[in-house]
């Protein structure tokens, strides 16, 4: 996977930001730094961290706490071409589940191993085995060289 390249969104206001392989996001509080944040997670995950002071945020009607009107949507682009959308829309007092064309499974591997450190031991257990389940011995030893076996 590449790097992020552009990502546009109506969260917080909107986001509409040209981004570079190594981008530093600088300002003073209000200028939109964590816009750019949960633009990015909930176009490639579908929910966003650190909202209303909770962990993750998930359920739509909750999410439209990041926008001002009757549609909430993030886009994300990597340089590859690759696009990652997520949006929902309300109708009426409801808020319609979200409709996602492409979501991200690794854009934010941090995340996953800190909601599995959160969860009880059955959680960690079947996030354990769904990571070690994709490493075998051929995958172990075609990542390492000569001078790495002892």
């Amino acid at each position: 996977m590449g790097y992020f390249k552009h990502v546009e969104s109506n969260v917080k206001g909107g986001v509409n930001v040209e981004l570079g392989e190594k981008t530093i996001i600088v300002g003073p509080n209000g200028s939109g730094k964590s816009a750019v944040q949960n633009s990015l997670e909930l176009a490639t995950r579908g929910f966003v961290t650190d909202l209303t002071g909770r962990d993750e945020v998930r359920k739509e009607s909750d999410l439209f706490a990041l926008g001002d009107g009757d549609e909430l949507f993030a886009h994300a682009t990597l340089d590859d071409g690759t696009t990652f959308k997520w949006g929902t829309i309300k109708a009426g007092k409801s808020v319609k589940k979200a409709e996602y064309q492409h979501l991200c499974p690794v854009a934010w591997p941090v995340l996953d191993i800190e909601s599995m450190l959160k969860g009880n031991a059955e959680t960690q257990r079947k996030w354990l085995m769904q990571v070690a389940g994709t490493v075998n011995r051929a995958g172990v030893h075609a990542y390492l060289t000569d001078t790495d076996i002892y």
